[in-house]
């Protein structure tokens, strides 16, 4: 009798140890009671706006959607900052998160390649060039994100406009104009052609700018259009230099563990909506660059400074030794064909520059 009754003890603990261990571990973390997949998407303080919201926004509602209730997304606002929202994701504090891959300099070599074009590079459809090139180098791509699963990458911002910069007080049409400038920039060739220039660039991300040009820190600085409506640069900017320095690629991505724990049929969902991103991206930013360069114009008597070809061509050729330099790096630190990727991506700036 005392043996039977320890056997049952025993088989009650082993089910009971079972059942518990999905929520010990996390396992069925991401299922409520009625069986939605809540998934969690970290964001900054400023929250989901300017291009995340034709972006991940966008995704989102379209993934909502085509799983009939079955997924729900929670956005967590200020659980990370940019800078460290990659290892939070990777460490699980949220199961989403996306962003520009310069805020971490040199962990993303490959993407950030399209942060170094020419000066005057003209594109029409960036966003796809960073799908296309996720796809042309998949395998060196994921290494350097084989902590996450990747859904997207795309690009910003379409050109002619393309990403210029924005000064408070004077324009600059000359590389005189340019000297001693300080001037706020957020990727680290930028920053080293700014000086190669003559400029005095200073580290920003885009949620510092406000400040930095209020508090006259600096004198201006690059951006995407776009930021002068998301981030309310146009009270302050008088003057917006619309050159092409470079595109700003994104990546897109979940926790490893939390996109193991969906069905097959909502991976495929989730992959299949993320292809469209890229076209969302371009569409998005072609419109809302020229909106708000309209709308600083009426409401704040911004100019646009077109600057003379002839000039460009003096900007380029201090910028040529900067770029030889980065690419060459690159190939010696990374163990990375840079040259050929960066002639890769030339190739698609013209493919998609219709």
């Amino acid at each position: 009798m005392k043996n039977k009754c320890q056997s049952g003890v025993f088989l009650f603990s082993l089910i009971t140890i079972t059942l518990l261990i999905p929520s010990i571990t996390g396992c069925g973390r991401s299922v409520s009671d009625t069986g939605v997949h809540e998934i969690k998407y970290t964001v900054p303080s400023r929250g989901i706006i300017g291009e995340e919201v034709a972006t991940v926004k966008q995704w989102m509602d379209s993934v909502e959607r085509a799983c009939n209730g079955r997924v729900k997304f929670r956005i967590l606002v200020g659980s990370t900052t940019d800078t460290d929202n990659y290892d939070a994701l990777v460490a699980g504090t949220g199961d989403l998160a996306s962003n520009m891959t310069t805020v971490t300099p040199g962990r993303f070599p490959i993407m950030d390649i399209m942060s170094i074009c020419d000066i005057g590079t003209t594109c029409r459809h960036p966003a796809q060039v960073a799908w296309e090139l996720w796809k042309l180098y998949e395998k060196e791509i994921e290494a350097e994100f084989s902590d996450i699963q990747l859904l997207a990458f795309w690009a910003s911002a379409p050109s002619p406009i393309g990403i210029g910069f924005a000064t408070v007080k004077k324009p600059v049409r000359t590389l005189e104009d340019a000297n001693g400038l300080k001037i706020g920039q957020n990727s680290e060739f930028g920053i080293k052609t700014c000086a190669a220039l003559g400029m005095s660039p200073i580290p920003a991300g885009p949620p510092a700018v406000y400040e930095n040009l209020q508090r006259k820190i600096m004198d201006g600085s690059f951006m995407d259009p776009e930021m002068m409506d998301s981030f309310k640069l146009s009270e302050l900017v008088k003057y917006y230099h619309s050159v092409n320095f470079h595109f700003m690629p994104f990546w897109f991505g979940l926790n490893r563990a939390s996109w193991n724990r969906l069905p097959p049929d909502i991976q495929k969902i989730m992959q299949d909506e993320a292809a469209k991103i890229p076209a969302w991206a371009d569409a998005y930013h072609t419109i809302a660059a020229q909106e708000a360069l309209e709308t600083a114009k009426e409401q704040y008597g911004l100019q646009v400074v077109e600057i003379d070809k002839d000039e460009i061509a003096r900007w380029r050729a201090l910028q040529d030794p900067v770029q030889e330099e980065y690419l060459a790096e690159l190939e010696r630190d990374k163990g990375i064909d840079a040259k050929e990727i960066f002639e890769t991506l030339n190739r698609l700036y013209a493919e998609y520059d219709k």
